[in-house]
């Protein structure tokens, strides 16, 4: 009967170590999820800006370009 009781602390033994390395898992995947998502916002966050100053420059260029051409249209009386 001792035998059968040592098989069974013995299993429930290795589950509980089962249970404590899955949740180590669970904990260290979180982690790396979470500083994934971090650096995803980032990066997002970065090019958002990129395009924002991009579209800025743009709009600068054809303000420019819009005042050149009403100049040349006034010169030439169009």
């Amino acid at each position: 009967m001792d035998k059968r009781f040592d098989k069974v602390d013995g299993r429930l033994d290795k589950l509980e170590e089962g249970q404590v390395e899955i949740k180590n898992l669970i904990k260290h995947h979180t982690t790396l999820f979470s500083e994934n998502f971090t650096d995803i916002r980032k990066e997002m966050r970065i090019q958002n800006q990129e395009t924002k100053s991009d579209i800025n420059l743009l709009f600068k260029e054809v303000e420019t370009l819009k005042r050149k051409t009403n100049k040349i249209e006034q010169r030439l009386g169009l």
